[in-house]
């Protein structure tokens, strides 16, 4: 039986969208169109699959406290919370103060920055149903998350995690974190790099920190005078290091499995502190 060009060509694409079809999504991270994305909006919580980003195809700007610009590209984004706060910021480029809402930005690789939002990012998600949820602006939102994107919450530094740790002048000692002094998930660290620029970290983000033994004299995001401040260095969940001093480290307790506790291990006393 004779088959014509064209009509091979129609059976061998139908062929290929039907092998397709059956092949499983590809994993999409960040917040990005075609990525699963959980997000509150009022009292209610909803989840769905990202149609459309107005930003996907240029990066958010957030200012920071100090007025920085810090660019976001979305796919890089795991999640965004409203912080509930309103600070007035005078960004770089600009003389004039204006009081911006603080969201949280938490990136792939570990990365968290509080500040203003230069420019609204315009979700539409497909809730499933058929019906969509168009217009929905950042500002309407509690937060936004990407689905699984998110390092599991019994990584880093959070209760119950096991970790070992050097008191100076001690052997190296290990145990189960009892209690921390700040919510792992959602109060960070507030950090000053070598450069006096501001970084946030949550302490769930951290597997280990240590001290480098080097000082530096800078005036940090959280002060208006020269300090000289001890510099440490911290390794993230997704295996990036950075140095910085620390605003307010958390205070631990760690049980160590034979009913003793090793309570308030304070950074300063600290020649290391690395999660399992």
């Amino acid at each position: 039986m004779h088959i014509s060009r064209d009509r091979l060509i129609r059976i061998l694409l139908s062929l290929l969208l039907l092998t397709l079809s059956a092949l499983p999504a590809l994993a999409v991270d960040g917040l990005q169109t075609g990525a699963n994305v959980t997000f509150r909006k009022g009292n209610n919580t909803f989840t769905g699959r990202l149609m459309a980003v107005s930003l996907d195809r240029e990066p958010a700007t957030v200012v920071t406290l100090s007025g920085k610009a810090e660019k976001f590209w979305l796919r890089n984004v795991s999640r965004i919370t409203a912080t509930g706060e309103k600070k007035l910021i005078t960004p770089s480029w600009s003389s004039v103060a204006n009081t911006y809402a603080i969201y949280r930005f938490e990136t792939l690789d570990g990365k968290v920055v509080e500040g203003g939002v230069y420019k609204w990012p315009i979700f539409t998600v497909d809730t499933g149903g058929g019906e969509i949820m168009n217009n929905l602006w950042l500002d309407r939102l509690t937060y936004i998350e990407t689905v699984g994107a998110k390092i599991t919450s019994g990584s880093g530094f959070t209760v119950g995690n096991k970790v070992r740790y050097i008191v100076k002048g001690q052997p190296i000692a290990s145990g189960t974190i009892a209690t921390v002094s700040m919510n792992p998930a959602s109060e960070p660290l507030t950090l000053a790099t070598p450069s006096a620029s501001s970084v946030k970290l949550l302490l769930k983000d951290i597997t280990k920190v240590r001290p480098t033994g080097q000082k530096k004299q800078l005036i940090p995001p959280w002060s208006s005078a020269e300090e000289t401040l001890e510099l440490y260095e911290f390794t993230t969940t997704a295996g990036l290091k950075m140095i910085g001093a620390v605003q307010q480290w958390p205070l631990f307790t760690v049980a160590s499995g034979q009913k003793e506790e090793k309570r308030d291990l304070r950074l300063e006393q600290l020649e290391l502190l690395e999660a399992d």
